[in-house]
């Protein structure tokens, strides 16, 4: 219904203004962070779970060799679950209207949207029942517009009302209505039940959930309804937020009588952990200039006995209004601080008080006499909801015990991380062609659980020298064994979920080539640096840097020489016009909004938003508005304006507010209303993000609708190359390496790429094949396209003219899109155990002002007489009796090295096979492995080995239902052409 019965048109800069908000509800949907342990943490559909394994074993010549498997990925796929509460249960009187607050959440692993439902008909001593919005919890209608009604004549059956978009976690705020005739009996029970059911029903047991309302009708007793809110609509906020609750209470009954109300703060079971009573704070509305005592004494108000008791933690607070006469109300309030130890994050599920008759002795009720006690089973208030925001922080260092971060600049102090094994005063000066391992220390100094993204810098410390070209950088878990791989789904290696304060060890290792000393000269040069940067997820414009370093690289220990010659050796302003923020990916923008009240009275308006994909049309009309619509990985608030003019920024950010509060007539009140985009995925793609905000009057629901834009500028300096790849082969043998081609942008890379390849060992006799991974399962295959090769020195290997199947030329690479590439080498007859070659990959976006390019990969090939071909292979099972059933033989699921899926609470299987693929035996192998992120032991490992390999290895892993390495250590010798096998399962975090 409009106020001026015409429905205007949608225009580009608003809908018009007096629009009603036609009822539709609010969604708050909120991502929750907070989890009990890092291995607790449940995974996101469509996250992914990958792994690989290594081996380390000693070649015929008595050197130590590592080598490293395969990669195998898991996709997680949804599994629904949601929560629907309360069951209510009240007293009413003949003729009024009775409010049962319901909360819908979102538990599970995936966004889905709800349907909530009434019955057909209503109890024949009920005139109608009806659906309100309750965005901000309070128990009470959000404005006078029903979601739904049915009464006497049906007037829909409750499908109608959905909840939108609700992300895991998220949630949804309802009341039921229910009106009793004035006619219904003294004591009759009436009982009504509202029904919820997923549009995903096939994801959900059971997929339908109800609440019960009861209702029984007493005209002869005081009737109480009493609601829990926060004052001023403050629902989230950091550590040292004071926020103000409000307990009102209306008597709707027909006699008088006294009200005994009940609440706990700082308890675990009422979920306000952390939060904190602040003394000599509380009101009582019928005496509203004198403070409440919370002394159990009587100095309180004629009228109320009050008192608010620490015991710990906890302070119950207890109060009495001893007479409430009919159809009056009024309310208590107190305040509590949010502390230091509330759960980043927390959203209430009990947070509500308790409240019921009170027990009297005579016409006076004081503390002393026993009248803080209630009368039969007390009922419960609303939930009343308070986001702990975190804070996200990181430090990368050299230090296992303190978080002390340095300048990030230099290669000093805490920046300065120098190699395992190197003694103060004695530096570490590893020889060409060995590994050196740097132990780099990861710390989440923020608040709340982070997960952090791990590259390796391109810049260098000040005043220090690059490694070598040719040189191999990989990254390790912990373990140093174990490689560090992403545990969602961008592709990059992550330390994985930290919880506040928690610290991991990322370990680098660097490959230094064997031809080290002929590319600098290792005489002179010094302090040999790299870069390690830490990234956090959370927040991805915060980044840490600390720098790896080896003081020298020690010179070939031989020198031949001739006659004594040495050898080489914008602030928006308001207008109709739209405005337009230009951010990166992952950034904020802000928009001041300006609400004048246009009316002869005093009036508030709530606040809300609707923002729709890039490329989208504009809302067909007011109708369309659905407020709370966010797009994946995006979040809008609304703040004070603390500037009060037209200029929005980071400074000027007061108080969160859903509401503009008290605007007198002819006023204009100043807020900001903070975008932030999303990082990486189909909603971080470059282009105009269509933002809607609207205000709507709670008194009258006149409201108008204002168009902004979001422009997300495109990020074309994501282009990258992954994994290197680290092998052994014998002489004319081969090895194949699995490569990503992965754009980490929001713009479209290139097509027809370039390849510049380098061969190191090209002169004798070594070559090297690419192709394009078509089938993504990490082996060439008779689908893959041939990109090129040869045993030259040098080529750049062009796609354009290349036939790839539908189409000439490499498609273009979409934003957050990736291909699989896979470089064959193989080793010439001639090849001579300890050769190593050397194969450097470039990937080249050949459009002008497109990608780029990749920073180089490297693929290092060691010739053995014996050596090592690891493969990992996996299988996905079910969860049974708390075991993971075996691993299918074959079919659906059965252990191979491509991609699976599985679900939360199930298992998957590795199967790590270890081959001598030489033609001498090779000693002391050892297997090593570790449970993926998001992921427990399970238990079921099992060394395994051919019966001509002698020794026998022992299992070493973690106990059932944690994290940690997996490992077979060791077998005493393997023979050429035996194999050796570690098999175990995981559990899925459920």
């Amino acid at each position: 219904m409009i106020n001026n019965t015409q429905v205007p048109p949608l225009r580009p800069r608003d809908f018009l203004s007096r629009l009603i908000s036609g009822g539709f509800a609010a969604l708050w949907l909120i991502l929750l962070f907070s989890v009990s342990s890092v291995q607790a943490a449940t995974p996101l559909a469509d996250a992914t779970i990958s792994n690989r394994a290594s081996a380390d074993y000693t070649d015929t010549g008595g050197t130590l060799q590592h080598t490293l498997s395969n990669e195998v990925t898991t996709t997680v796929t949804q599994v629904g679950s949601y929560t629907l509460i309360n069951d209510n249960n009240k007293p009413v009187a003949p003729g009024t209207t009775v409010y049962m607050p319901h909360t819908l959440t979102n538990t599970g692993n995936g966004s889905d949207v709800f349907n909530i439902t009434l019955p057909v008909t209503v109890d024949a001593n009920l005139s109608k029942v009806a659906i309100f919005a309750d965005a901000n919890g309070d128990g009470l209608p959000d404005n006078a517009t029903p979601l739904c009604i049915v009464d006497d004549v049906p007037a829909c059956t409750g499908t109608n009302v959905q909840t939108g978009s609700l992300t895991p976690g998220g949630k949804f705020n309802f009341v039921v209505a229910l009106t009793v005739k004035a006619t219904a009996p003294n004591t009759t029970v009436i009982t009504e039940v509202v029904t919820a059911t997923p549009v995903l029903t096939a994801l959900y047991t059971p997929a339908t959930l109800s609440n019960t309302d009861t209702l029984t009708v007493a005209n002869d007793i005081p009737v109480f309804a009493v609601n829990k809110s926060i004052v001023s609509g403050l629902t989230s906020g950091p550590a040292g937020t004071q926020v103000t609750y409000k307990i009102a209470y209306t008597n709707n009954g027909n006699a008088a009588g006294p009200l005994y109300i009940k609440d706990m703060i700082g308890d675990v079971a009422n979920n306000t952990s952390g939060f904190s009573y602040i003394v000599s704070k509380a009101k009582w509305s019928s005496a509203s200039t004198a403070t409440l005592t919370d002394a159990d004494d009587t100095a309180d108000p004629t009228g109320i006995a009050y008192r608010a008791m620490p015991s710990g933690a906890i302070t119950t607070i207890e109060a009495v209004v001893t007479n409430v006469a009919p159809n009056t109300s009024g309310f208590i309030t107190f305040d509590v601080l949010v502390t230091p130890t509330a759960p980043v994050g927390t959203s209430e599920t009990t947070n509500s008080a308790t409240y019921a008759m009170a027990t009297t002795t005579g016409g006076t009720c004081t503390v002393a006499a026993p009248c803080m006690t209630p009368v039969g089973t007390p009922s419960t208030t609303n939930q009343s909801p308070f986001i702990v925001l975190g804070n996200y922080k990181v430090v990368a260092n050299n230090s296992a015990t303190v978080s002390t971060d340095g300048d990030n600049v230099n290669a000093t102090g805490f920046d300065l991380v120098k190699p395992v094994g190197e003694v103060a005063g004695t530096p570490l000066k590893p020889a060409p062609g060995t590994t050196v391992s740097f132990n780099n220390e990861i710390w989440n100094t923020g608040n709340t659980s982070d997960t952090f993204n791990i590259t390796i810098a391109e810049i260098i410390a000040n005043a220090s020298t690059a490694f070598p070209a040719g040189t191999s950088f990989q990254l390790f878990k912990s373990d140093g064994s174990t490689p560090l791989s992403s545990s969602d789904a961008d592709g990059v290696p992550d330390t994985g979920p930290l919880l506040a304060g928690e610290h991991y060890t990322v370990v680098l290792k660097a490959i230094i080539p064997a031809n080290a000393c002929s590319l600098v000269n290792c005489t002179t040069a010094a302090d040999f640096t790299v870069g390690i940067t830490a990234t956090s997820k959370g927040d991805p414009t915060l980044k840490n840097t600390v720098f790896d370093q080896v003081t020298a690289i020690t010179p070939a220990g031989v020198d031949l020489t001739n006659a004594g010659v040495l050898g080489a050796g914008a602030g928006s302003v308001a207008s109709p016009a739209i405005t337009d923020m230009a951010v990166a990916p992952g950034s904020s923008a802000y928009f001041n909004l300006n609400v004048k009240n246009l009316g002869t009275a005093i009036d508030n308006y709530s606040l809300n938003y609707h923002l729709l994909n890039t490329g989208s049309a504009d809302l067909a009309s007011a109708a369309a508005f659905s407020p709370g619509t966010l797009l994946n990985g995006w979040t809008v608030t609304f703040h004070v304006n603390t500037a009060g003019t037209g200029v929005c920024s980071a400074a000027t950010l007061g108080a969160t507010v859903i509401n503009s509060g008290a605007v007198a007539a002819g006023a204009t009140a100043n807020f900001c209303a903070v975008v932030k985009t999303s990082v990486s995925g189909v909603t971080a793609s470059a282009g105009a993000y269509k933002t809607y905000f609207k205000v709507t009057s709670v008194a009258t629901g006149v409201s108008d609708i204002k168009l902004d834009s979001v422009t997300l500028n495109a990020t074309k300096n994501m282009l990258s190359l992954i994994t290197p790849g680290v092998g052994q082969i014998q002489p004319s043998g081969t090895i194949v390496y699995p490569h990503s081609l992965v754009n980490g942008g929001n713009a479209s890379c290139g097509g027809n790429f370039k390849f510049d390849v380098t061969n190191t060992k090209s002169a004798e006799g070594w070559s090297y094949s690419l192709y394009l991974d078509k089938t993504a399962n990490g082996i060439i295959d008779a689908t893959d396209t041939a990109i090129g090769g040869s045993a030259n020195a040098h080529d750049v290997l062009d796609t354009a003219s290349i036939n790839f199947g539908a189409v000439t030329g490499m498609p273009v690479l979409t934003a957050g899109s990736q291909v699989k590439l896979l470089v064959k080498v193989q080793a010439p007859a001639s090849a001579v155990s300890g050769a190593i070659d050397v194969i450097t990959i470039t990937a080249i976006d050949p459009v002008v002002g497109g990608c780029g390019t990749t920073a180089p990969i490297t693929d290092v090939t060691n010739v053995l007489a014996g050596q090592i071909r690891l493969v990992k292979m996996q299988a996905v099972s079910a969860w049974n009796a708390g075991v993971c059933e075996a691993a299918p033989a074959s079919g659906v699921g059965s252990y191979s090295i491509g991609a699976q899926s599985q679900k939360p609470g199930q298992c998957i299987w590795y199967k790590i096979v270890a081959t001598n693929e030489g033609d001498a035996p090779v000693s002391s192998v050892i297997i090593n492995d570790a449970t993926p992120s998001y992921t427990t032991y399970a238990g079921s490992g099992t060394c395994t080995a051919m019966a001509s390999v002698t020794g026998v290895a022992v299992l070493t892993e973690p106990a059932l239902g944690s994290a940690g390495s997996v490992k077979c250590d060791k077998w005493t010798t393997v023979p050429a052409a035996a194999t050796t096998q570690l098999e175990f399962a995981v559990r899925i975090n459920p």
